[in-house]
Protein backbone atom coordinates (compact mmCIF):
# COMPACT_ATOMS: atom_id res chain seq x y z
CA UNK A 1 0.00 0.00 0.00
CA UNK A 2 1.55 3.23 -0.94
CA UNK A 3 2.05 5.94 1.77
CA UNK A 4 2.79 9.38 2.11
CA UNK A 5 5.42 10.96 -0.95
CA UNK A 6 5.62 14.21 -2.45
CA UNK A 7 2.63 15.87 -3.59
CA UNK A 8 2.18 18.73 -5.94
CA UNK A 9 1.99 22.17 -4.09
CA UNK A 10 3.56 20.07 -0.67
CA UNK A 11 6.37 22.00 0.86
CA UNK A 12 7.64 25.22 0.16
CA UNK A 13 7.75 26.82 -2.74
CA UNK A 14 11.11 26.11 -4.94
CA UNK A 15 13.76 29.55 -4.73
CA UNK A 16 15.99 30.67 -7.13
CA UNK A 17 18.70 31.69 -5.15
CA UNK A 18 18.30 28.31 -3.09
CA UNK A 19 22.26 27.68 -1.85
CA UNK A 20 21.14 23.95 -1.43
CA UNK A 21 21.26 22.18 -5.03
CA UNK A 22 21.37 19.33 -4.37
CA UNK A 23 18.16 17.96 -4.30
CA UNK A 24 15.77 17.09 -7.15
CA UNK A 25 14.49 20.31 -8.19
CA UNK A 26 17.29 21.50 -10.49
CA UNK A 27 14.66 21.93 -13.75
CA UNK A 28 15.57 25.38 -15.09
CA UNK A 29 14.12 28.25 -14.19
CA UNK A 30 12.19 30.91 -16.88
CA UNK A 31 13.09 34.52 -16.43
CA UNK A 32 9.80 36.68 -18.10
CA UNK A 33 10.33 40.11 -19.55
CA UNK A 34 10.01 42.40 -16.48
CA UNK A 35 8.52 45.20 -18.85
CA UNK A 36 5.95 42.46 -20.14
CA UNK A 37 4.37 41.24 -23.15
CA UNK A 38 5.02 43.04 -26.24
CA UNK A 39 3.46 40.08 -28.49
CA UNK A 40 0.39 40.12 -30.10
CA UNK A 41 -2.46 39.99 -27.98
CA UNK A 42 -4.82 36.85 -28.92
CA UNK A 43 -8.73 36.99 -29.38
CA UNK A 44 -10.81 36.15 -26.70
CA UNK A 45 -11.79 32.90 -27.63
CA UNK A 46 -14.99 32.31 -25.65
CA UNK A 47 -18.43 33.18 -26.99
CA UNK A 48 -20.46 36.20 -26.35
CA UNK A 49 -17.38 38.41 -24.75
CA UNK A 50 -18.70 41.35 -22.15
CA UNK A 51 -16.76 44.56 -22.26
CA UNK A 52 -15.49 44.11 -18.84
CA UNK A 53 -13.95 40.12 -20.07
CA UNK A 54 -12.53 42.04 -22.93
CA UNK A 55 -10.72 44.90 -20.74
CA UNK A 56 -9.22 42.64 -18.11
CA UNK A 57 -8.16 40.02 -21.03
CA UNK A 58 -6.20 42.98 -22.50
CA UNK A 59 -4.48 43.67 -19.31
CA UNK A 60 -3.79 40.37 -18.53
CA UNK A 61 -2.04 39.83 -21.48
CA UNK A 62 0.16 42.62 -21.04
CA UNK A 63 1.91 41.06 -17.86
CA UNK A 64 5.04 39.47 -17.96
CA UNK A 65 3.10 35.79 -18.06
CA UNK A 66 1.55 36.65 -21.02
CA UNK A 67 4.89 35.66 -22.14
CA UNK A 68 4.85 32.50 -21.15
CA UNK A 69 0.92 31.73 -21.83
CA UNK A 70 1.48 32.80 -25.74
CA UNK A 71 4.40 29.94 -26.00
CA UNK A 72 2.19 27.73 -24.35
CA UNK A 73 -1.02 28.68 -25.77
CA UNK A 74 -3.20 29.15 -22.61
CA UNK A 75 -5.59 30.99 -24.00
CA UNK A 76 -8.62 29.42 -23.30
CA UNK A 77 -7.16 28.58 -19.71
CA UNK A 78 -6.60 32.48 -19.55
CA UNK A 79 -9.92 32.99 -20.76
CA UNK A 80 -11.89 30.84 -18.27
CA UNK A 81 -9.55 32.78 -15.92
CA UNK A 82 -11.24 35.91 -16.67
CA UNK A 83 -14.45 34.80 -16.80
CA UNK A 84 -14.22 32.72 -14.07
CA UNK A 85 -12.84 36.19 -12.16
CA UNK A 86 -15.57 38.35 -13.20
CA UNK A 87 -18.21 36.35 -11.72
CA UNK A 88 -16.24 35.80 -8.30
CA UNK A 89 -16.27 39.36 -7.83
CA UNK A 90 -20.15 39.68 -7.50
CA UNK A 91 -21.72 39.95 -4.40
CA UNK A 92 -23.72 36.67 -4.67
CA UNK A 93 -20.52 34.96 -5.68
CA UNK A 94 -20.22 31.62 -4.08
CA UNK A 95 -17.01 31.07 -2.01
CA UNK A 96 -16.31 27.44 -4.14
CA UNK A 97 -15.85 30.10 -6.72
CA UNK A 98 -13.53 32.66 -5.64
CA UNK A 99 -11.38 29.41 -3.88
CA UNK A 100 -11.14 28.42 -7.37
CA UNK A 101 -10.46 32.02 -9.50
CA UNK A 102 -7.75 31.74 -6.55
CA UNK A 103 -6.60 28.18 -7.73
CA UNK A 104 -7.12 29.28 -11.73
CA UNK A 105 -5.05 32.21 -11.03
CA UNK A 106 -1.90 30.05 -9.47
CA UNK A 107 -2.01 27.72 -12.29
CA UNK A 108 -1.49 30.35 -15.03
CA UNK A 109 1.26 32.27 -13.24
CA UNK A 110 -0.37 35.23 -11.61
CA UNK A 111 0.48 34.72 -8.44
CA UNK A 112 3.53 34.95 -6.83
CA UNK A 113 3.05 31.09 -5.19
CA UNK A 114 1.90 30.03 -8.48
CA UNK A 115 5.19 31.14 -10.22
CA UNK A 116 7.48 29.50 -8.26
CA UNK A 117 5.37 26.45 -9.00
CA UNK A 118 5.83 27.16 -12.38
CA UNK A 119 9.68 28.12 -12.06
CA UNK A 120 9.22 31.02 -13.57
CA UNK A 121 10.85 34.65 -12.61
CA UNK A 122 10.88 38.37 -13.57
CA UNK A 123 13.88 39.85 -14.97
CA UNK A 124 15.97 41.91 -12.50
CA UNK A 125 16.67 45.53 -13.39
CA UNK A 126 19.62 45.87 -12.54
CA UNK A 127 20.19 49.63 -13.64
CA UNK A 128 17.21 50.38 -10.97
CA UNK A 129 19.35 48.20 -8.40
CA UNK A 130 22.48 49.99 -8.93
CA UNK A 131 20.47 53.45 -8.67
CA UNK A 132 19.61 52.53 -5.22
CA UNK A 133 22.56 51.48 -4.25
CA UNK A 134 23.86 54.80 -2.93
CA UNK A 135 27.61 55.15 -2.40
CA UNK A 136 28.68 55.70 1.53
CA UNK A 137 29.09 59.98 2.20
CA UNK A 138 32.74 60.80 3.13
CA UNK A 139 31.57 60.95 6.27
CA UNK A 140 30.31 57.72 7.00
CA UNK A 141 33.53 56.50 5.31
CA UNK A 142 35.90 58.26 8.01
CA UNK A 143 33.30 56.90 10.81
CA UNK A 144 34.11 53.72 9.80
CA UNK A 145 37.36 53.67 10.16
CA UNK A 146 37.38 55.30 13.75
Amino acid sequence: MAQGGARRNSGPAPDPNALRRDRKDDAEWTTLPREGFSGEIPEFPLSDALGAETDLWMALWRKPQGFMWSKLGLEYEVAAYVRAFLESVEAEASAGLKTAVLRMGAEIGLSLPGMHSLRWKFSSDEVAERREVRPASVKDRLRAVD
